[in-house]
């Protein structure tokens, strides 16, 4: 208690006051007093830690404070980043700018051991990056080079797999469906039923998820029975992972969970692994699920390089393809014909083309991919409501806020269906009250929603679109409110589930990505200028089948986008210096 209250005295919140406690228990003041800098691991802003050093007799001078000066330039720039390391020319220009020695703030970094140079890429690393990196390119390293049948006895199916058995599994694969595989894809296919740890890259529409279901078909035949999972990052991924190949898949999140529930003897020691949408896996998460994955596990990573990175730091799956590591990049467009507005638009995006050009939109013109050059909200909803509504139609914006972002997009559209339908009420002791979200929205009968976070009781997913098909007129006893259907399932509208739900009538790019709609509006604004590049214009154009329309003030935004390139690339990292180690 002393503890605690000696570190609310110091504008430490109680909740880490309580968590240093925890950890240091009576020493935690003498901890403190030795190096109040040891903060910055319980994400304390370095201007907090300061004030408490400056009590305890540390100037700016002083060997720690220099050292953890490093520490947070390195950790600003990394957040900022989504980097895992930072350039020195970066690092010499900060310290230039705040006016301190960097010769003198290296030194002391170095001496104390917090920060490691990173020869290859010559910049700076935090021993927690480097560490995630070098264990991440470790595993892979040993899976790659794991000879066939070690590791478990389940393994010994691989030291008689040959390529004619593949091959022959493969034919019968084909015969299933109504049409016949490239000469890419069946190369595709026999690489990743025979490599222990491979990349598959490919643009909107190459056949990637048709790939997995013969990927996944061959070597359930093969593998005489062993484990196969399926994973990806968000809940909205591993359910289309799930509609795609009719077999169970899970989010990293969830696989983690589970696994961890489990005894060590319970778990499987020789699996397959799948992951999908893998360029949307940041390194922290890799990593959490490398901690439940045996040592003989065989790893299949498919994704799109030019579509949205990791939110999260690192570049995962673009160093991947990037290594000596057995990769495939898919390139021939299945989705749509080459004649195609939406694949001409999208493969002109993808390879960076000058000059793009789309047709104005014209109502009732037949044409797949058009440009209207204006950005009218009450226009976009004229548009969404024609154009099917929210089973055929998505409304996608790259900013949360403003005229164009996705609170004022889905409270227009949802104006538009009229406030005179019933509405989500909720019971209080003081009488019963209208449903207020976090955004300020209200929920009527017939609105789509979007599902912001996973909820496995439930039985939902973060990005899970789904409509409230029913308000009941009071609460049952048991506090249902209502039904509102998933994916062709009923699930229980009640209090718990409201928490978990936006509007759905609008959403993000970013939380469109692993899926399609028919017809797709993307909304472009100035105001995303920052935000906007390749990645996130081309992730927003590839979502469209059959109708695109793209609502920007004229064709020099989307040109900005193109010619900015992936911003993902500018990212530092050193994990492809870890991969390739022994190859």
């Amino acid at each position: 208690m002393v503890a605690i209250n000696w570190l609310a005295d110091h504008d430490l919140p109680v909740k880490l006051a309580a968590s240093l406690s925890a950890v240091w228990r009576e020493k935690t003041i003498e901890m403190l007093k030795e190096n109040p800098f040891r903060l910055l691991n319980f994400d304390v802003p370095f201007k907090l830690c300061c004030k408490i050093a400056k009590e305890f007799g540390f100037d700016s001078d002083h060997p720690k404070y220099q050292a953890a000066l490093a520490v947070d330039l390195i950790s600003q720039y990394c957040r900022a980043t989504s980097s895992t390391l930072m350039p020195r020319l970066v690092f010499e220009k900060k310290c230039r700018e705040m006016g301190v020695d960097f010769d003198v703030v290296l030194r002391h970094a170095m001496e104390q051991e917090l920060i490691g140079y990173i020869r290859g890429e010559d910049g700076f690393q935090l021993e927690g990056e480097f560490l995630l990196e070098a264990l991440t390119g470790q595993r892979l390293r040993d899976a790659i080079l794991r000879p066939p049948g070690a590791g478990s006895s389940s393994a010994g199916w691989e030291c008689s797999l040959t390529v004619e058995e593949v091959t022959e599994r493969l034919r019968e694969f084909e015969q299933t469906i109504r049409f016949s595989l490239t000469d890419e894809q069946r190369r595709a296919v026999s690489l990743a039923s025979r490599m222990s740890v491979i990349a598959l890259s490919g643009g909107a529409g190459t056949g990637k998820t048709t790939i997995l279901q013969a990927i996944l078909t061959v070597l359930e035949r093969v593998s005489l029975g062993v484990d196969i999972f399926q994973i990806a990052l968000s809940g909205r991924a591993a359910q289309r992972m799930v509609e795609a190949t009719g077999r169970p898949a899970s989010t990293i999140a969830k696989f983690c969970a589970d696994m961890a529930r489990k005894k060590q003897d319970q778990r499987s020691d020789h699996c397959i692994v799948v992951i999908d949408e893998a360029s949307m896996v940041d390194l922290y998460s890799m990593h959490d699920l490398l901690r439940y994955l045996p040592s003989a596990t065989r790893f299949i990573f498919v994704g799109d390089v030019d579509q949205l990175p990791p939110v999260g730091g690192g570049l995962l799956f673009h160093n991947i393809m990037k290594s000596a590591f057995p990769a495939v990049e898919l390139t021939a467009v299945k989705r749509q014909g080459a004649e195609s507005g939406i694949h001409q638009f999208a493969t002109a995006v993808r390879h960076q083309h000058g000059g793009i050009a789309l047709p104005d939109y014209l109502e009732g013109a037949e044409v797949d991919c058009a440009i209207l050059r204006r950005v009218d909200p009450e226009e976009i909803s004229e548009l969404f409501y024609a154009h099917g509504g929210p089973k055929r139609c998505a409304v996608l914006t790259s900013m949360q806020a403003g005229k164009a972002g996705v609170g004022n997009l889905n409270t227009v559209m949802q104006r538009r269906l009229g406030y005179d339908r019933p509405v989500v009420r909720l019971t209080h002791e003081d009488g019963v009250y209208d449903y207020v979200n976090f955004n300020g929205s209200k929920f009527y009968l017939n609105d789509p929603i979007l599902i912001m976070k996973n909820d496995y009781e439930i039985g939902v997913r973060n990005g899970d679109l789904g409509t409230i098909v029913e308000i009941l007129d009071e609460p049952t006893e048991d506090g249902q409110l209502g039904w509102v259907e998933i994916d062709d399932r009923m699930i229980n509208l009640n209090a718990d589930l409201l928490d978990k739900m936006s509007l759905g009538y609008a959403m993000t790019i970013h939380k469109s990505q692993g899926s399609q709609w028919e017809n797709v509006i993307l909304v472009l604004t100035r105001r995303a200028i920052h935000m906007l590049d390749k990645t996130l214009l081309y992730t927003g154009a590839t979502r469209a089948q059959k109708k695109l329309i793209v609502c920007s003030e004229g064709m020099g935004l989307i040109q900005h986008a193109v010619d900015r390139g992936s911003i993902a690339l500018q990212r530092k990292t050193n994990l492809l210096q870890h991969l390739n180690t022994d190859f």
